[in-house]
Order: C-alpha cells, then sequence, then structure tokens
C-alpha cells in the first residue's frame, strides 16, 4: 500500500484531473469557470458524452470527449501539454463532430447556438495569453460566425501568481488556478468560494488511490512513449546525418576527379587547403 504522504499532487494541468474536478453533476464550478474567461452569463448547463459515475475513476471515463450544453452554446474543453499538428486536428475533430451532430438532428441550419473549443495549453512559449481562430474567407470576412476555438497560453496567466501581480491574479483567478500548488491555493482560496470549491473538489480527487494508480500509470505510459521516442528519434538522426555526410564525401570525391580531369579544378595543393586536409590524404582520395 503506497502512504499518502508518497502521493503526487496532481493539478488540472491534466487532462484526467481537470475532467475529474469539473465535469460533475453538480455544474457551478464549471459553470463559473467558463463565465469568467469568456466573459458572458450561463445559466444552464448540461454535460453530455460522459460517464458521470464517481465509482469508475479508475476507468477511462471522462478521457472520452465531454460535450457541455449552455444556453450559451455549446463547448468542449481541452487540456494539452503539447500542441503539434496533430493535436490540433484531433481536437478540432471534437468540436466538428459536436457541430455536425447537432445540425444534423436539427431540422434546418440556423447559425444560433454558439459552438466553442477551449484549449489549455501547458509547457508552450507564446509571448501572448490566448488566441482565437474563426473560419474566415480570402476577405478575412466570416464564413460562420458561431464557431469558435480559444487557446489559452497558461503557463503566462500562472506567471501572473509568481509576480505577485494582484491586478492580474484578481481577473485570471480562475485560470492561474489549475496548476497551483496545495499551498498556493490555500492563500488563494482565500474570500474567494470559486477557488475553495475547486480546491476541495481538486483534494478529494488526489486523496483517491485509484486516482493516482490510474495517473501513475498513464504516466508511466508516457515516459515509456516518450523513452522509445527519443531513441528512435536518435537512431534516426543518426542514420541521417551518416548518410548524408557519406554521400557529400562521395559527391565532393566524384566532383574532385571531374574537375581535375577536366582541367576545371585549383591545384591539389589549393584543393586540399580549402578541405583542410593533407594533398597526400586527397590523392589517396582521388585515386579510390
Amino acid at each position: 500500500m503506497i502512504d499518502k504522504k508518497d502521493y503526487k499532487y496532481y493539478t488540472c494541468r491534466y487532462d484526467a484531473c481537470f475532467k475529474e474536478v469539473f465535469i460533475q453533476e453538480d455544474t457551478a464550478l464549471l459553470k463559473a469557470f467558463l463565465e469568467s474567461i469568456l466573459d458572458f452569463k450561463i445559466n444552464k448547463i448540461e454535460i453530455k458524452n460522459s460517464d458521470l459515475n464517481s465509482d469508475n475513476v479508475h476507468v477511462r471515463r471522462k478521457l472520452v470527449d465531454s460535450i457541455i450544453y449552455t444556453d450559451e452554446g455549446v463547448f468542449n474543453i481541452e487540456v494539452n501539454t503539447s500542441l503539434d499538428e496533430s493535436t490540433i486536428i484531433r481536437n478540432t475533430c471534437y468540436i466538428m463532430n459536436a457541430y455536425s451532430r447537432y445540425f444534423l438532428r436539427g431540422e434546418n441550419y440556423n447559425g444560433e447556438r454558439k459552438f466553442i473549443q477551449i484549449n489549455l495549453n501547458y509547457g508552450m512559449k507564446k509571448d501572448k495569453l490566448r488566441e482565437e481562430y474563426s473560419l474566415l474567407n480570402d476577405n478575412k470576412e466570416l464564413l460562420i460566425d458561431n464557431f469558435k476555438i480559444y487557446h489559452f497560453f497558461m503557463d503566462n496567466y500562472k506567471s501572473f501568481w509568481y509576480n505577485g501581480d494582484k491586478e492580474k491574479i484578481e481577473k485570471n483567478k480562475y485560470l492561474i488556478m489549475l496548476d497551483l500548488s496545495k499551498e498556493d491555493l490555500i492563500t488563494l482560496s482565500r474570500n474567494d468560494e470559486v477557488v475553495s470549491n475547486y480546491m476541495e473538489r481538486l483534494n478529494v480527487v488526489n486523496e483517491d488511490p485509484r486516482f493516482q494508480s490510474y495517473m501513475s500509470a498513464a504516466e508511466d505510459d508516457r515516459k515509456m512513449l516518450n523513452t522509445y521516442k527519443d531513441k528512435a528519434e536518435k537512431a534516426l538522426k543518426k542514420g541521417f546525418e551518416q548518410g548524408l555526410e557519406q554521400g557529400l564525401e562521395q559527391g565532393l570525391e566524384q566532383g574532385l576527379k571531374q574537375g581535375l580531369e577536366q582541367g576545371r579544378s585549383n591545384t591539389i595543393k589549393d584543393i586540399a587547403k580549402v578541405l583542410n586536409i593533407s594533398e597526400k590524404e586527397l590523392t589517396q582520395k582521388l585515386k579510390k
């Protein structure tokens, strides 16, 4: 049995943890979070495509796409620790799938309901807090006005906390709280019911040994994958460099032979000086 003091304190920079904390039958925390980061009022929330059975924390339940229906529109939230092309395509497919399902079931194609994807991105260097993407035509005019993707660059928000910028902390505290330590959360939660509620839920998740076991296994899988990926990339790079070096050498030798034969090259001495090798070594190469 693992002692609780050995448990890692997982924050919501992990997608599994975010969904455990926010995708609940009690949607008050999710409502406050969405209203804070997108600056509009939500009166009703309904979560679909997600198993809310808390007894299944050790199963891959909330890792599936969770679609959030509100009176303001349909939301999909993704937490990303990398943002390569495959991640962007995968995430876009999630919200596009929700978009198509909604209109296929409906009686018309009016665009009254908004479809919004929120990407919470960690570990990415950007000189801005967030980016917004819409579908535009060549004249930068909206092609579809009810579809939008947001990218929040979370490390920049978190920097407000470490810089002690009180005004920006207050304005962005529901984004900042997602990756704070247990001790920092206690400080941020003072006189704020939403942060306190978030901290309580996060503590419950972290105290569940099944969640800890699941996350440990998931992290182990990720580390193993990264290890094999690094080895493969190094082997590929080494092979490429060796092939390139061999190809350049062969091409250079062939070119030198042809140049000397056709009388268009410099002297052996000049060529050896350029290549930084001895005249003897160059002569031997040309004889091969």
